[in-house]
């Protein structure tokens, strides 16, 4: 028990650390996003004239009234260089895709959906819709901030049940370090997420969990390596849950325009708990994604699936479902701005 709590200071403590010592868009950053918005010519002979041309005589030009602007507040600022901000963060990191299953270092703004189909070794059948997605806004250009939209579950056949799980209401990253393809292809980020205990009684561990994360990332060329572990930590009846560990590795290949292939092994170990305690599980997945295809302006579109598979040991059918399912049909949807 105290190795767990000493783990769980220290993870805890830098994690927080890495957020609290966030990095938000500065003043020059603003500037230079409002001087590449004003910068272009306006429309007819309301831009005036370009360097080369000069006045027709008779023809008076209004100064420019200081007092007739309206001044802006920092708040108005800061709506207003919003997307200068969110293709900041683009540019100062690799342009890979987040992959089905791991979750992706990258800083992303976009509404995520996704989709699983389960098969258990006891033999029911599990669909879950939303999979804890959202929305996923960049309020800062090394923050993100996501915000989950609640699941809905339904399970077939055995101990047959529908409602909503618990939810992972918020999720929030700290770019720690990173370069785009051009300076180095590298991506280092900090995460914690918390979940609710909402979930219908068949789909609940009447617990809040507390998820403190690290996320990292290398490119060679058009193939990528991203990877993450992570440390599940219930709040309540830890003595059952237990604690958990996390640690997913995604290999993608960014094929022509728009193809991801992408191959996935997911792991997770159990310290502790009367379910699982002592106990793993492992799973492949392959799959690809498709995108960004392109809409209209800036907004953009990606989607893709997978399978996924169970290799650890020999199921195990109590106290608890070990490993969870035994395969998984993914599917993934995501509108990018």
């Amino acid at each position: 028990m105290s190795i767990r709590w000493n783990l769980l200071g220290i993870i805890s403590l830098a994690v927080t650390s890495c957020l609290v010592c966030a990095d938000p868009a500065d003043a020059a950053d603003l500037d230079s996003g409002k001087s590449f918005v004003t910068s272009n010519p306006g429309v007819g002979g309301l831009a005036g004239p370009s360097s080369g041309e000069t006045m027709q005589p008779g023809i008076a030009v209004a100064a420019a009234d200081p007092a007739a602007s309206p001044a802006t507040s920092p708040i108005d600022d800061y709506f207003a260089n919003w997307f200068v901000r969110v293709d900041q963060a683009k540019q100062s990191q690799p342009h890979w895709l987040p992959p089905l299953m791991t979750m992706s270092p990258l800083i992303t703004e976009l509404l995520r959906q996704d989709a699983y189909y389960q098969w258990a070794g006891n033999g029911s059948r599990v669909l879950n819709l939303g999979a804890g997605k959202g929305l996923f806004l960049v309020p800062w250009k090394t923050i993100e901030v996501d915000f989950g939209i609640p699941s809905f579950q339904q399970r077939y056949d055995v101990q047959p049940a529908a409602g909503i799980p618990d939810w992972q209401f918020l999720l929030v990253k700290q770019r720690l370090f990173s370069a785009n393809e051009q300076e180095g292809n590298y991506i280092v980020t900090a995460a914690v997420a918390a979940q609710a205990p909402i979930g219908i009684p068949q789909f609940t561990d009447s617990a809040f969990v507390i998820t403190p994360s690290l996320a990292a990332g290398k490119g060679f060329g058009n193939f990528n390596i991203q990877a993450a572990t992570s440390l599940v930590i219930p709040t309540a009846h830890e003595d059952t849950i237990g604690t958990a560990l996390r640690t997913n590795v995604a290999f993608q290949y960014h094929l022509g325009e728009l193809l991801w292939p992408e191959f996935e092994v997911n792991w997770a170990h159990w310290f502790d708990g009367t379910q699982r305690g002592g106990g793993d599980e492992v799973f492949l997945t392959v799959g690809a994604l498709v995108g960004p295809i392109p809409i209209a302006g800036r907004v953009s579109i990606v989607f893709g699936g997978g399978f996924q598979f169970a290799v650890a040991l020999s199921q195990m059918l109590g106290p608890t479902l070990t490993p969870e399912y035994q395969s998984n049909i993914i599917f993934s949807g995501r509108i990018g701005f």
